[in-house]
């Protein structure tokens, strides 16, 4: 949520603001002396932008008032404080768990990638198993690949696509996957990249 908590900590501890709460900011909230409301972000002066827009949506003055919530000064620098905290520690929790299921996903395509190895010492060329290869391969740098037999020759490269890696293999001959003949695969490219290969899942 927008605030400027800098700006509020020259205000005197003792004085109390309203506070009104939207889906996505703060604003500060002060009646003038006609009845009518100046909007502000917490801690500046200049109205928001589309103030009369704002309270035309929330009902009139009456609603916007009876929607706000009374402050001392030193009580919201605490639950902005607690609130930033709070945003650091989910934000912090989100990226761990997105790094644990990243290396959760890996150890798994390892895992997949050796015991189709263990059975075959030469792989395969269907679509499961090009899954299972290139997925393995897609988790690696490319300088570390040491290609697996395959029942086709083939070639790989991998492809920096917007900043997300995706990796390709060309077969020598065509395979049937879902009813069409196909040669060029790929995993891991977002839409609008590689669009010649057909992604396998």
């Amino acid at each position: 949520m927008k605030t400027n908590l800098q700006a509020i900590t020259n205000q005197s501890s003792s004085e109390v603001i309203k506070i009104l709460e939207t889906n996505n900011f703060y604003y500060e909230v002060k009646v003038n002396t006609d009845g009518t409301l100046l909007i502000t972000y917490v801690g500046e002066s200049k109205s928001i932008d589309n103030a009369g827009l704002l309270i035309h949506s929330m009902g009139g003055i009456d609603k916007v008032l009876a929607r706000c919530k009374d402050y001392m000064l030193e009580e919201w620098e605490t639950k902005l404080k607690t609130e930033q905290e709070k945003l650091k520690a989910d934000r912090k929790a989100a990226r761990e768990n997105l790094l644990n299921r990243h290396f959760k996903y890996q150890a798994q395509h390892e895992a997949d990638y050796k015991a189709l190895l263990e059975k075959n010492e030469v792989i395969e060329t269907t679509v499961e198993n090009i899954g299972i290869v290139l997925r393995y391969l897609n988790d690696c740098n490319w300088g570390s690949w040491e290609l697996p037999k395959m029942t086709i020759g083939y070639s790989c490269s991998q492809y920096d696509c917007d900043g997300k890696q995706a990796t390709t293999m060309i077969l020598e001959t065509p395979i049937d996957m879902y009813g069409k003949k196909v040669h060029k695969l790929q995993v891991g490219a977002p839409r609008g990249h590689l669009v010649n290969y057909h992604r396998v899942w």
